[in-house]
């Protein structure tokens, strides 16, 4: 077990290394492209780093372990919101662009508001999941026009020359860091947890999904100190939609997936009332605050001693 624990300790560096290199180049993309921070966030740095979530999800459906598969899905969105957003807030008040309100964050509601609703009958069909999917190619459609609207808008300002290559060359280096770190991470929490007798649903909502989450932490973590508030709060809506949208649609376009009725009584209701209380959040000053931040971050701490108290 010691060798599992360094294991998991090295994937955290890896993570948090590669994630300084992703954030620069994703940063540096969006300088080359005139696209708004608010848009590489939900597109480039959210889809990017919600790989891992795809990988496990995917590989689990295959197996046909479902538990592990949704819990991943629905924990990873939880822990964007809880554990993702609160710590962000913490390191710094998280400043939001009032269009979000307007625009990505309604679409984020909706999204999940269905989610809950196909779910009551414990069941995904293919049908369902063919109508989350057709979804995500409509948000991805949407993020296009956006970033390409928000490039004419803009007004280019002289600046002095930089390299074009060294952000394509951090986002590939810093991307394949975070997917290798976060593939670590998961499988060695997985055997430790497993180790202590832990079910394969709460490992999904937990261990999995934390260790999935990590690299849209990391990204957030680090926009958030440079004050790219912006990319925060748009990594964890794009990550999200991501997550709905194109894993959970896609693995039940491939098997229809059952859901556990525990993930009804518990888990979906918080994850829409995360949701639901962004609005409030960022409506009272169009950013996040770090008393905001800790009541996030504390109430998801809540969340996980429940899932292993229940």
């Amino acid at each position: 077990m010691l060798i599992q624990v360094i294991i998991f300790l090295s994937g955290i560096v890896l993570l948090y290394v590669c994630g300084v290199l992703f954030i620069r180049g994703s940063t540096g993309t969006a300088r080359i492209f005139n696209i708004r921070p608010l848009i590489v966030g939900v597109l480039i740095v959210a889809f990017a780093t919600s790989a891992p979530e795809f990988c496990v999800s995917f590989l689990a459906a295959i197996r046909n372990s479902r538990n592990l598969a949704v819990g991943n899905i629905v924990g990873s969105c939880i822990c964007n919101l809880g554990m993702v957003l609160g710590l962000s807030a913490l390191i710094r008040p998280i400043k939001v662009d009032v269009s979000i309100l307007r625009r990505e964050i309604p679409i984020l509601l909706v999204v999940t508001a269905v989610l809950f609703l196909i779910c009551i009958d414990l069941r995904i069909s293919r049908f369902e999941g063919g109508l989350l999917f057709v979804g995500f190619f409509l948000f991805i459609y949407y993020c296009i026009r956006n970033a390409k609207r928000g490039a004419r808008d803009s007004v280019s300002l002289p600046d002095k020359p930089f390299s074009k290559v060294k952000p394509f060359a951090y986002l590939t280096i810093g991307l394949t860091g975070l997917l290798a770190g976060a593939y670590i991470i998961v499988n060695s929490a997985t055997v430790l947890a497993r180790h202590f007798g832990i079910s394969e649903l709460v490992i999904g909502l937990t261990i999995v999904a934390i260790g999935t989450s990590l690299p849209e932490l990391v990204a957030s973590l680090i926009a958030s100190r440079r004050g790219e508030g912006d990319i925060s709060i748009g990594n964890v809506i794009g990550s999200n939609l991501f997550n709905i949208l194109g894993i959970m649609g896609l693995i039940c376009l491939i098997r229809p997936i059952a859901i556990d009725k525990s993930v009804i009584v518990l888990s979906l209701p918080l994850l829409l009332i995360y949701t639901l209380v962004l609005v409030p959040i960022i409506r009272s000053g169009s950013r996040i605050s770090r008393v905001e931040g800790a009541v996030l971050f504390l109430s998801y701490l809540g969340y996980l001693y429940l899932l292993f108290k229940i």
